[in-house]
């Protein structure tokens, strides 16, 4: 037969501990309290986190779109694409200069750009000009509404100083379309040019 041996109760001094089924149910109810209450605080941080996250991404978005405006308003230049922009500035400059000089002088090409400014008239403009200084010859092509600008352009051009003693006709007066624009294209030259 088997003999059951009971060792807590041979221990001197020791009480008997008795744990109530109401007890472990209050004492487990506190743990999954506490554990609620741990998940809800980590809920909560990763949500600032991820509030955070997005502002900081909106933010960068913001700064790169800057970077992107100012790199296209400015782009970046190497020393070549510089000493091009320089080179170009410079011949323009010279350029607006040789005109000034022209200009300034009061005879050859100046005198005939000023006349043939006092003889424009609305409706008519022109889009090629070719003068020639040696033997006065000239070319002028351009554009306008209808006839008659043409007419009164070529007439008073006639009575210009520059062009007093300069044989000039109208040699070509043409309708012209480009889409839905319609329009007269005409030429004038001195009579020894031919088109």
């Amino acid at each position: 037969m088997r003999q059951q041996i009971n060792l807590y109760a041979l221990l001197p001094g020791q009480n008997k501990f008795q744990i109530s089924l109401e007890k472990l149910i209050v004492g487990y109810c506190i743990f999954v309290f506490f554990l609620i209450v741990m998940t809800l605080f980590d809920f909560h941080a990763e949500h600032k986190k991820s509030v955070q996250l997005n502002i900081l991404q909106t933010q960068l978005a913001k700064e790169k779109k800057q970077i992107n405006t100012l790199i296209a308003q400015y782009p970046m230049l190497n020393s070549k694409d510089f000493e091009m922009s320089m080179q170009k500035l410079q011949q323009e400059l010279d350029i607006k200069y040789k005109m000034v000089n022209l200009l300034a002088q009061g005879n050859g090409f100046s005198l005939a750009l000023k006349d043939l400014a006092i003889a424009a008239v609305p409706g008519a403009w022109l889009t090629q000009i070719v003068i020639s200084t040696k033997e006065m010859q000239i070319e002028l092509k351009g554009q306008a509404l209808q006839p008659t600008p043409v007419h009164e352009f070529l007439n008073k051009l006639v009575q210009q100083p520059a062009f007093v003693n300069t044989p000039l006709e109208l040699r070509e007066l043409v309708n012209a379309n480009t889409g839905n624009n319609s329009y007269l294209s005409f030429y004038i030259s001195t009579k020894a040019l031919k088109q």
